[in-house]
């Protein structure tokens, strides 16, 4: 355990050294005065509209979940899968990704459910299909949008992506694989508890493979329309510092550094987003200091929305439960990975 712990902290301070080297080396090619000068010249009103507006993205995205959870026989009102969003974005800015982001997810829908196993299934599944509509988003933008296409290391990455993310998708959510988990699982030598629970946890995976077609298409569309309204969002920021670029070009951008900021290479995704947006603007004739303020800008509006799920999660705690914070109660090794081993004995 101790090993385990001093391992956590070394990648912890691995990912805070990445993203303090990055901004570092960003902020010392690109002048202080120039990127200050291109945030005076900033629309506030567009800000301001970009930043409100994302309340309508995350309720989709609310919607989205409680369609899943619907599948694992869970019912949530729609307004509480959202405040559970925004109080794991709050956890999110200050712990590791899989604990703030989706421990904290899992915690309060199991606790609400008394069904913890279903609620990990049910937050495995929306993640990776979410996942998946981002890539095949960003591909179809790029596809369609013939002058990025020319830049072949773009479509190399973007392409390599979406064949992993289908990949991983139908590895995960298919009833021949979680067979074959079942035996594998059984020729461990498993302690029964932690046997059975991965038994539960493939079978409540199994469930997504039996979805009917009119409930795929309304997640479909729900998703589509989440990232649609996502990329109009970005598009004002983006109009916002002055940048002069496609929507297309945007929205395949966005889902380039929404790709890149998943692999846990740094704390919350910082100085990867950053770099990869002035890296892939600049291909356009972006230049460094907007394309790094519209990355900054939209780093701010995630902690706005991260700051507000605080305030929601003192209410909770504090008003409507008076119980101690969620950081005292959660598991120190909580993760959302379904392929953890260990995940199983969490749940004893």
């Amino acid at each position: 355990m101790k090993k385990s712990a001093k391992r956590k902290r070394w990648f912890i301070a691995v990912q805070i050294a990445i993203s303090a080297a990055l901004l570092y080396y960003l902020f010392s090619v690109i002048p202080f005065e120039s990127l200050l000068q291109v945030a005076r010249d900033a629309d506030l009103l567009l800000l301001s509209i970009g930043t409100v507006g994302m309340m309508l993205v995350h309720w989709l995205a609310s919607v989205q979940m409680g369609i899943t959870l619907d599948l694992q026989k869970i019912s949530v009102a729609v307004h509480r899968v959202l405040q559970i969003s925004l109080i794991s974005m709050f956890y999110s800015l200050f712990l590791p990704a899989l604990i703030g982001g989706g421990g904290v997810r899992w915690y309060l829908f199991a606790k609400i459910s008394d069904r913890p196993v279903e609620s990990l299934a049910a937050i495995v599944f929306n993640r990776a299909y979410d996942t998946l509509l981002v890539v095949i988003f960003g591909v179809v933008a790029l596809v369609a949008n013939y002058q990025a296409a020319l830049e072949a290391n773009n479509v190399v990455l973007i392409v390599t992506a979406l064949l992993l993310v289908v990949a991983a998708y139908f590895i995960l959510f298919d009833r021949r694989v979680h067979a074959f988990g079942k035996w594998f699982i059984g020729v461990l030598p498993l302690p029964t508890v932690v046997a059975g629970k991965l038994f539960e946890f493939l079978d409540a995976l199994s469930r997504f493979d039996d979805v009917r077609k009119g409930i795929h298409l309304k997640l479909f569309a729900v998703g589509l329309l989440r990232q649609t309204v996502a990329v109009a969002l970005v598009m004002l920021f983006v109009i916002a510092v002055d940048i002069e670029i496609g929507v297309l070009t945007i929205a395949w951008v966005r889902s380039l550094v929404t790709i890149l900021s998943l692999i846990p290479f740094s704390i919350a995704g910082l100085g990867i987003r950053e770099a990869t947006f002035v890296v892939a603007l600049n291909q356009f004739g972006v230049p460094a200091e907007q394309a790094l303020l519209l990355s900054l800008l939209l780093f701010a509006r995630m902690v706005f929305y991260g700051l507000l799920g605080g305030v929601l999660e003192g209410i909770r705690v504090f008003v409507s439960e008076g119980s101690e914070p969620m950081t005292s109660r959660l598991p120190a090794e909580t993760t959302i990975n379904g392929d953890d081993s260990k995940q199983a004995q969490r749940f004893e």
